[in-house]
């Protein structure tokens, strides 16, 4: 009995992984695609295209390997993960997974009115300054979209963007 309920949990804990692993690489491939459906401002055209990662998460693997040998418009794109707030470089997109949700507002502030593109993966913080939250919608993976932040960002978004979020503010 013992045997068939650790057989049993170890089985359903290898499940959960298996489908985590699945989000992040559908979070990694949405979060590469972002980049292609918004119009920079001129100075963020020039050099690499930097999509940071705040904190450890498994988004980072495939984000490189989705990225590798790809650009965004002529930029090529590096993946760039930073440890805290203090280390945030300039990047075009930064990527806060969860378990760093509570780093937002410091975030915010470090970046200013900077052309960074916030995206998060928790409840409620489209409306405290992200502009793309992940969301799951049905048992999919889906994301929110912030317009008023973006331009606030000096960011434009095509229209293709809009109709593929889940929800629009």
């Amino acid at each position: 009995m013992v045997k068939k309920l650790l057989i049993l949990c170890i089985t359903l804990f290898l499940n959960n992984q298996i489908v985590n692993a699945q989000d992040d690489r559908f979070k990694a491939v949405f979060i590469f695609n972002f980049a292609k459906y918004l119009e920079w401002p001129t100075e963020y055209k020039t050099g690499d295209f930097v999509i940071g990662i705040l904190g450890n998460s498994t988004v980072e693997q495939f984000l490189v390997s989705i990225s590798a040998s790809k650009s965004v418009g002529s930029q090529v794109v590096v993946v760039k993960k930073f440890f805290n707030v203090e280390s945030l470089e300039r990047c075009q997109m930064l990527y806060i997974p969860f378990n760093n949700s509570n780093m937002l507002p410091a975030v915010l502030n470090k970046i200013g009115s900077n052309s960074t593109v916030i995206i998060t993966e928790k409840n409620g913080l489209i409306a405290s300054g992200a502009a793309f939250n992940f969301v799951l919608e049905n048992g999919k993976l889906g994301f929110e979209l912030n317009t008023s932040t973006l331009n606030n960002r000096n960011l434009k978004i095509t229209n293709e963007l809009k109709e593929l979020a889940v929800k629009v503010y």
